[in-house]
Protein backbone atom coordinates (compact mmCIF):
# COMPACT_ATOMS: atom_id res chain seq x y z
CA UNK A 1 0.00 0.00 0.00
CA UNK A 2 1.39 3.03 -1.33
CA UNK A 3 1.67 5.84 1.56
CA UNK A 4 -0.76 9.31 0.88
CA UNK A 5 1.05 12.67 0.12
CA UNK A 6 0.58 15.57 1.69
CA UNK A 7 0.32 17.99 -0.90
CA UNK A 8 -0.60 21.40 1.39
CA UNK A 9 0.97 20.95 4.88
CA UNK A 10 -0.69 23.26 7.60
CA UNK A 11 2.59 25.36 7.99
CA UNK A 12 3.50 25.41 11.26
CA UNK A 13 3.06 28.16 13.92
CA UNK A 14 5.08 30.90 14.49
CA UNK A 15 6.71 31.24 17.50
CA UNK A 16 6.09 34.85 19.10
CA UNK A 17 8.84 36.89 18.61
CA UNK A 18 10.38 38.78 22.07
CA UNK A 19 12.67 41.49 21.99
CA UNK A 20 14.07 41.36 25.15
CA UNK A 21 11.35 40.95 28.05
CA UNK A 22 9.23 42.67 25.37
CA UNK A 23 6.85 40.62 23.32
CA UNK A 24 4.77 42.60 20.19
CA UNK A 25 1.26 43.77 20.88
CA UNK A 26 -1.34 42.03 17.95
CA UNK A 27 -1.90 44.25 15.25
CA UNK A 28 -5.90 43.93 15.47
CA UNK A 29 -6.20 45.68 18.36
CA UNK A 30 -7.25 49.54 18.66
CA UNK A 31 -5.19 52.16 17.90
CA UNK A 32 -5.12 55.09 20.34
CA UNK A 33 -2.88 58.09 20.66
CA UNK A 34 -2.05 59.90 23.81
CA UNK A 35 -3.60 64.02 24.05
CA UNK A 36 -2.54 64.56 27.71
CA UNK A 37 -1.87 63.96 31.24
CA UNK A 38 -4.97 63.66 33.21
CA UNK A 39 -5.52 64.47 37.11
CA UNK A 40 -5.02 60.79 38.27
CA UNK A 41 -2.05 60.61 36.30
CA UNK A 42 0.23 58.51 38.55
CA UNK A 43 -1.14 55.66 39.86
CA UNK A 44 1.44 54.94 42.39
CA UNK A 45 4.51 52.23 40.74
CA UNK A 46 2.73 50.54 37.95
CA UNK A 47 0.97 52.65 35.66
CA UNK A 48 -0.07 55.84 34.29
CA UNK A 49 -3.14 56.93 33.88
CA UNK A 50 -3.78 59.81 30.17
CA UNK A 51 -6.22 61.55 28.12
CA UNK A 52 -6.62 60.16 24.87
CA UNK A 53 -8.43 59.31 21.39
CA UNK A 54 -9.23 55.66 20.65
CA UNK A 55 -10.31 54.68 16.94
CA UNK A 56 -13.99 54.06 16.90
CA UNK A 57 -14.88 56.33 19.47
CA UNK A 58 -15.67 60.15 18.98
CA UNK A 59 -15.53 61.13 22.58
CA UNK A 60 -11.81 60.73 24.62
CA UNK A 61 -10.94 58.00 26.69
CA UNK A 62 -8.80 57.56 29.71
CA UNK A 63 -5.82 55.46 28.45
CA UNK A 64 -4.15 53.33 31.60
CA UNK A 65 -0.73 52.54 30.34
CA UNK A 66 1.95 50.11 31.99
CA UNK A 67 5.02 51.61 33.22
CA UNK A 68 7.45 48.93 31.72
CA UNK A 69 7.37 46.46 28.50
CA UNK A 70 7.50 43.31 29.97
CA UNK A 71 4.88 40.44 29.76
CA UNK A 72 4.13 39.90 33.30
CA UNK A 73 2.73 43.99 32.80
CA UNK A 74 0.50 42.94 29.82
CA UNK A 75 -0.77 40.29 31.68
CA UNK A 76 -1.75 41.78 34.72
CA UNK A 77 -3.78 44.85 32.82
CA UNK A 78 -5.51 42.34 30.73
CA UNK A 79 -7.14 40.61 33.88
CA UNK A 80 -7.33 44.29 35.47
CA UNK A 81 -10.09 45.17 31.94
CA UNK A 82 -11.34 41.15 32.52
CA UNK A 83 -12.34 42.07 35.90
CA UNK A 84 -12.93 45.60 35.29
CA UNK A 85 -15.51 44.64 32.30
CA UNK A 86 -17.48 42.02 34.12
CA UNK A 87 -18.01 43.94 37.39
CA UNK A 88 -18.67 46.85 35.44
CA UNK A 89 -21.84 44.84 33.88
CA UNK A 90 -23.03 44.04 37.55
CA UNK A 91 -22.25 47.28 39.70
CA UNK A 92 -24.47 50.71 38.96
CA UNK A 93 -22.35 53.31 39.50
CA UNK A 94 -19.13 51.75 37.38
CA UNK A 95 -17.86 53.55 34.55
CA UNK A 96 -17.38 51.50 30.78
CA UNK A 97 -14.45 49.40 29.95
CA UNK A 98 -13.53 48.90 26.09
CA UNK A 99 -10.52 46.97 25.03
CA UNK A 100 -6.82 46.91 24.96
CA UNK A 101 -5.46 49.36 22.62
CA UNK A 102 -2.17 50.21 21.27
CA UNK A 103 -0.67 53.15 21.57
CA UNK A 104 0.66 55.50 18.79
CA UNK A 105 4.82 56.36 19.37
CA UNK A 106 4.45 53.11 22.33
CA UNK A 107 2.75 50.18 20.15
CA UNK A 108 4.63 47.75 22.39
CA UNK A 109 3.62 49.29 25.83
CA UNK A 110 0.56 47.33 27.16
CA UNK A 111 -2.55 49.87 27.59
CA UNK A 112 -5.85 50.16 28.04
CA UNK A 113 -9.16 52.21 27.19
CA UNK A 114 -11.92 53.32 29.28
CA UNK A 115 -14.23 56.07 30.27
CA UNK A 116 -12.85 59.33 31.41
CA UNK A 117 -14.46 60.12 35.19
CA UNK A 118 -14.43 63.64 35.79
CA UNK A 119 -13.95 63.22 39.89
CA UNK A 120 -12.28 63.31 42.99
CA UNK A 121 -10.29 60.13 43.72
CA UNK A 122 -10.73 58.70 47.15
CA UNK A 123 -8.54 54.97 47.91
CA UNK A 124 -8.25 53.26 51.59
CA UNK A 125 -4.56 54.30 51.25
CA UNK A 126 -5.13 57.69 51.08
CA UNK A 127 -7.96 58.85 53.81
CA UNK A 128 -5.83 59.98 56.01
CA UNK A 129 -4.45 62.84 53.67
CA UNK A 130 -7.58 63.67 52.31
CA UNK A 131 -9.18 67.11 52.29
CA UNK A 132 -12.15 66.55 54.24
CA UNK A 133 -14.05 69.59 54.46
CA UNK A 134 -13.64 69.72 50.69
CA UNK A 135 -15.12 66.47 50.35
CA UNK A 136 -18.19 67.16 52.63
CA UNK A 137 -19.38 69.79 50.40
CA UNK A 138 -19.18 67.47 47.23
CA UNK A 139 -20.78 64.42 48.69
CA UNK A 140 -24.80 63.95 47.95
CA UNK A 141 -26.23 62.95 50.82
CA UNK A 142 -27.29 59.37 49.67
CA UNK A 143 -23.39 58.59 48.65
CA UNK A 144 -23.38 56.32 51.80
CA UNK A 145 -26.38 54.14 50.56
CA UNK A 146 -24.59 54.56 46.81
CA UNK A 147 -21.47 52.80 47.84
CA UNK A 148 -23.52 50.52 50.38
CA UNK A 149 -25.50 48.96 47.00
CA UNK A 150 -22.54 48.47 44.82
CA UNK A 151 -20.52 46.92 47.57
CA UNK A 152 -23.73 44.71 48.66
CA UNK A 153 -23.98 43.74 45.05
CA UNK A 154 -20.32 42.44 44.57
CA UNK A 155 -20.51 40.64 47.95
CA UNK A 156 -23.27 39.01 46.85
CA UNK A 157 -21.07 37.71 43.72
CA UNK A 158 -18.13 36.65 45.90
CA UNK A 159 -16.27 39.74 44.63
CA UNK A 160 -14.17 41.50 47.10
CA UNK A 161 -11.19 43.86 47.46
CA UNK A 162 -8.93 45.36 50.50
CA UNK A 163 -8.07 48.24 48.21
CA UNK A 164 -11.61 50.29 47.69
CA UNK A 165 -10.72 52.89 45.03
CA UNK A 166 -13.97 55.52 44.30
CA UNK A 167 -14.36 58.39 42.82
CA UNK A 168 -16.51 61.87 44.12
CA UNK A 169 -17.98 63.27 40.38
CA UNK A 170 -17.33 67.01 39.97
CA UNK A 171 -20.02 67.22 37.80
CA UNK A 172 -22.91 66.07 36.36
CA UNK A 173 -21.97 63.01 33.83
CA UNK A 174 -23.33 59.99 32.16
CA UNK A 175 -20.97 56.84 32.78
CA UNK A 176 -21.36 53.33 31.24
CA UNK A 177 -24.84 54.67 29.80
CA UNK A 178 -26.52 56.38 32.97
CA UNK A 179 -27.01 59.70 34.20
CA UNK A 180 -25.40 60.98 37.02
CA UNK A 181 -25.02 63.65 39.64
CA UNK A 182 -22.39 65.57 40.96
CA UNK A 183 -21.24 64.45 44.80
CA UNK A 184 -22.07 61.05 43.31
CA UNK A 185 -19.71 57.60 43.92
CA UNK A 186 -18.06 55.59 41.21
CA UNK A 187 -16.00 52.59 41.83
CA UNK A 188 -12.71 52.35 39.47
CA UNK A 189 -9.51 50.66 39.71
CA UNK A 190 -10.47 47.16 39.70
CA UNK A 191 -6.80 45.63 40.17
CA UNK A 192 -7.15 44.01 43.45
CA UNK A 193 -10.31 42.83 43.41
CA UNK A 194 -10.77 39.18 43.39
CA UNK A 195 -13.91 36.71 43.31
CA UNK A 196 -13.83 34.08 46.39
CA UNK A 197 -15.93 30.71 44.88
CA UNK A 198 -16.38 29.15 49.07
CA UNK A 199 -19.28 30.81 49.34
CA UNK A 200 -18.58 33.54 52.21
CA UNK A 201 -19.68 36.54 51.53
CA UNK A 202 -16.82 39.57 51.39
CA UNK A 203 -17.44 42.29 54.24
CA UNK A 204 -17.40 45.60 53.31
CA UNK A 205 -18.44 47.23 56.46
CA UNK A 206 -15.05 48.64 56.88
CA UNK A 207 -14.90 50.79 54.38
CA UNK A 208 -19.08 52.07 54.11
CA UNK A 209 -18.16 52.97 57.79
CA UNK A 210 -14.67 54.53 56.72
CA UNK A 211 -16.54 56.90 54.43
CA UNK A 212 -19.74 57.25 56.43
CA UNK A 213 -16.68 58.79 59.04
CA UNK A 214 -15.61 61.50 56.29
CA UNK A 215 -18.68 62.89 55.58
CA UNK A 216 -19.70 63.63 58.71
CA UNK A 217 -16.38 65.04 59.99
CA UNK A 218 -15.07 62.09 62.56
CA UNK A 219 -11.59 61.08 62.43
Amino acid sequence: MMNARILNPKPKAKAKRLVGNREPLADNIPKARIIEGLPLGNLGGSAIVCKGKMDGRDEPVALKMSRDYIIESRNLLEEELEKSIRLSRILPNAASYYSMVKVRYEPDRPAFAMEIVLGYPILDTNMDCIDAGRLRKLFNKGAIDQLGASLEIASSKGWHTNDLQYFVLLEDQVLNGKSFRRGDVILFDFCDWHQKMDGIRPDFSAQIDNLAKLIHGIR
